[in-house]
Formats: C-alpha cells, structure tokens, sequence
C-alpha cells in the first residue's frame, strides 16, 4: 500500500506559487503599460501594476512565512491544515474582489476585497500577539519584526489613499497620504519581514551562522522606530525633523543588515548558490534606496522621481529578495510536499534554478543599477524603458525556470 501524498499545505507552497504568478501579472502589466496610451494606463493601471505586486506578491508570500514560520520561532504547534487551507481561500478571494473592483471600476467590490484583506491581516495580528503570550519560551525577537510588520500593515492601510477613498482624505492632502502610505508598506510592512525572515533564512542558505546575533537587536531598534518617526514627520509638518532622523536611523539599520550578510558571506562566497547573490545584492538597494530617501529630503533640490524611486526599491530590493528566497525554498518546499520516492529530484530542481543565475542576477542588477544613475545624475528618458527591460527579462527567465520545475514536479505527483 503506497504511502498518502503530503498536504500541499504542509509548506507556504501554494502561497509562494501564487505570489510567483502574480508577479509575473504586475511584471508582464508594468510592461504593457510602458506602450499603451495614457489615456488607458492612468491610475488604475498604474495602481494595479503596483498592487499587483506588493499585495499579490509581497504580501502573499509574507503571509505564507508568517503562517508556518512563526509558530516555530514561538515553539507552539503549527496551524491545522484545515484552517490553513480556508485562510488561503479567503485570502485570495479579497485579492480577487479587491483587483476585480479596481479594472472594473466596481467601488463596492473593490472596498469589499480591501475590507476583507484588512480584517485578514487584523486578525492575524491579534493571532500574533495570543501565540507570544502562549509561548513556551521567549519568544525570539525575529517574531517581533513580523508583529511589527503586520502593525505597519494595518497603519499603512488605514493611511492609503487610493481609487477606494481614503477616510484621511479631509485630513491630509493626497501626496502626504501616498508618501506615508508607500513608506509604511514598502519599508515598514516589506522592510521589517524581510529583515527578520533573513536573519534565519540567509545562514541556512549558506550553511553557516550569522557573522554577528549581536547586531540583530540594534538593527530591529533603529528600523522600527526609524519608520515610525519618518511616518510621524511625514503626517505632521511641525515634526518634519522626525523624518531627517527616521531616514538617519533606517540609513544605519538597513547597513548593519547589509554588514551582517556580507560579513557571513565573505569567506565562502566563491562558493555561494546564486539565491545567495540575490539576497547580498537586496540589501545593498535597500541600503541605497534609503540613501536617497534621505538626500531627497535633506538636499536642497534633492526631490527624486517617485515611480523611479519606488522602482528602485521594489525591483532592486523586493522582487530581488523574493527571487532569492523562492530559488532555495521552492525545491526544499517541493521535495516536502512530494513523495519521498520524489524526494531523491530535489538536487536536480535545484540546478535547473540555478542555471543561468549569473546572467539571471546581472541583468537584474544591471537594469536597477540604471534606474539608480538616472535618480541621482541626468539620463535622457529614453534609457528607462531599456533598464525595466532587463529587470523584466532576469525575473521572466527566473520565472520561466521555476515553471518548468514545478511542471516537473507536477508530471511526477
């Protein structure tokens, strides 16, 4: 008698495939909208390439490493597949009703999908803060960057102004209420999980301890708070100093992350699997996406495009480090979910990933090196389309390899 297949809910699987379709959609959308007429990519197809990714993407796959990672990090048991398989199908159904709404222009359907997604996220934070109370030990304080992340989510929001009406909107104008709103996100939400899931996920990628656990603490200090007094200065004029020092201590946090990696790396990095090269570089555009945050608001004339910026940041930084954790995860998460005469193919999903990665991480790189040079020196326009090329190409290729994977996997299930 043949032993029963494990639960495809036994890993983050479902969501991180998920996320990967997605951010072909926001990839292949973003594309599309660089050649079609104004007047059919205004704001909701602008809102949609973005939201396509943070929501689909980002948010899908933080969802899924929250879901399985933190019960471990809590020492308490993991969720019920059950329950999980129901949090995946109201998850994603308000991504559907919230995406549908906004192409469509159905407002209900869309503030419907938005509210669902919202109390999603509340009560997985109020999921949070029961488990560390419940805990068996101290609670590690990688688990903390996640509540955090989730807190940054629900302000960021409540904050957002957008085609569902933002209910600041009498309060604060729109560009105040979009600089927060994408700083809270991208920053806190994005920012936070990221660094917390790397701390565990980068030694175990290379085999080897962090370079320095002492960092961990500082790091979380200077992000958290640095977000919170770059949001504060942001929302209140009279506070704009809080912004300066925001951007000072998310500037020095995400450079003891980028020091903690590379540091760990440096010995052995010859050696290192291209998911490794992906994550290093990640942070060095985290690193540089603060910088210029922060000399677009202490330089004289120092405004930065906010496309451009936001690019920077989300191809550099984001789709980076999902492109880095989804070439080690996803043939340790498909050997998980398959049988164990499958088990043995896990050495050859993982080569195929990593065909092809250094021109993969280089062309990547290459198109954000672009778009950095054109934030900070003169460039003619032209020379944009040319660097999303390349980052839309290294993530399609990227894609196209995990698909064929998967494919593999799915013949053999």
């Amino acid at each position: 008698m043949s032993a029963p297949r494990p639960s495809l809910f036994a890993t983050p699987l479902p969501y991180l495939i998920t996320a990967l379709l997605y951010l072909g959609v926001a990839v292949l959308w973003g594309l599309a909208l660089l050649h079609v007429p104004e007047a059919l990519s205004g704001f909701r197809g602008r809102w949609l390439h973005v939201h396509f990714a943070v929501a689909g993407g980002a948010l899908q796959i933080i969802v899924g490493a929250i879901l399985f990672f933190l019960p471990a990090l809590l020492r308490l048991p993991p969720y019920p597949s059950a329950w999980l398989r129901g949090f995946y199908a109201g998850f994603n159904l308000s991504l559907v009703l919230l995406f549908a709404g906004v192409l469509t222009a159905h407002w209900s359907m869309a503030r419907l999908g938005n509210l669902l997604l919202f109390l999603g996220m509340v009560y997985l934070g109020a999921g949070f803060i029961q488990g560390i109370r419940r805990s068996l030990g101290r609670a590690d304080l990688n688990a903390w960057y996640y509540v955090g992340a989730v807190a940054a989510f629900l302000v960021g929001s409540a904050l957002a102004d957008g085609p569902l009406g933002g209910p600041l909107r009498a309060f604060f104008d729109h560009a105040t209420l979009r600089l927060a709103h994408l700083h809270l996100m991208l920053l806190g939400f994005v920012g936070l999980t990221a660094a917390g899931t790397l701390h565990n996920l980068f030694p175990t990628v290379l085999g080897k301890p962090l370079w320095s656990r002492r960092l961990i603490p500082w790091q979380f200090f200077l992000h958290s708070s640095g977000v919170a007094a770059l949001v504060l200065g942001l929302l209140a004029p009279a506070a704009a100093g809080a912004a300066i020092l925001g951007g000072i201590a998310l500037l020095l946090a995400f450079a003891l992350l980028t020091l903690n990696l590379w540091a760990t790396a440096l010995p052995t990095l010859a050696r290192a699997p291209i998911a490794a090269f992906h994550l290093l570089l990640a942070t060095i555009w985290l690193t540089a996406t603060a910088g210029l945050g922060l000399m677009a608001g202490v330089l004289p004339g120092g405004a930065i495009s906010l496309p451009i910026f936001a690019h920077i940041g989300m191809v550099g930084f984001l789709l980076q480090i999902i492109m880095g954790g989804a070439a080690y995860l996803l043939p340790v998460m498909l050997a998980l979910s398959a049988s164990r005469r499958q088990f043995e193919h896990r050495t050859v999903w993982i080569a195929a990933l990593n065909r092809g990665g250094l021109a993969q991480c280089l062309l990547l790189n290459l198109g954000v090196l672009a778009l950095f040079l054109h934030a900070i020196v003169a460039m003619p326009a032209g020379l944009l389309p040319p660097a999303l090329y390349l980052t839309a190409a290294a993530f399609l290729f990227f894609l196209g390899k995990a698909a064929w994977v998967m494919g593999q996997w799915l013949r053999r299930r």
